[in-house]
């Protein structure tokens, strides 16, 4: 059954696995804002490579090349594929997980980093990152989803204008990014503020 995504003129045909965001900002002395629920730019080639790799779990020798986050091609080796898609890092930790930037240049099917990344810290232009959320896959009669969240906290002094969002997939010693979005609007995390980003997995029938 074909249905309309929640604020957008996005259809969710049978068969789709719809990924969306939203993210809840809190800013010092100004009401919390709740954003509405944006359909995602896209997945990146990097996920669909890895999610092959994950399936095919090939013979010795078998191998695919993905370009890692520092614009490296790696060599993937199909018999030792383990967790390629884990984006559940510690706090403060930028090379792995939910990440931040600044770049809003339109996302392209080979974007292998976000723009800009925003560093982990206290200190001018950095955010402090927290550790992520999940919540287990939730299925009713059409759909099955689960989510991945990440608070960051702004404690630099300044303002900070949040352009674009991403997932940084890890395995082995290198990341890969997943998923880039440019965002509607730019937000503006105030001094004291935080920001909770949310992606939203859903498969649908």
């Amino acid at each position: 059954m074909r249905k309309l995504v929640n604020n957008t003129n996005k259809i969710i045909e049978p068969g789709d696995v719809l990924l969306t965001y939203n993210y809840d900002l809190r800013n010092p002395g100004m009401p919390s804002y709740k954003s509405p629920e944006f359909v995602a730019d896209s997945y990146v080639a990097n996920f669909l490579e890895l999610y092959f790799a994950q399936i095919l779990r090939a013979g010795t020798g078998d191998a695919l090349t993905v370009i890692d986050t520092s614009n490296v091609s790696q060599t993937i080796i199909l018999q030792e594929v383990n967790a390629w898609l884990n984006v559940n890092s510690a706090a403060g930790i930028t090379v792995n997980g939910l990440v931040v930037g600044t770049n809003a240049t339109a996302v392209t099917i080979n974007d292998y980093k976000l723009g800009t990344l925003i560093a982990h810290g206290a200190t001018s232009g950095k955010l402090q990152y927290g550790t992520h959320t999940f919540t287990a896959p939730a299925t009713d009669a059409t759909s099955s989803s689960f989510t991945i969240a990440r608070t960051l906290t702004n404690a630099s002094g300044g303002t900070i204008t949040i352009a674009e969002i991403g997932l940084y997939a890890y395995h082995i010693d290198n990341y890969y990014l997943i998923v880039r979005d440019v965002l509607a609007s730019t937000s503006d995390v105030l001094n004291g503020g935080q920001i909770t980003f949310t992606y939203t997995i859903k498969a649908t029938i």
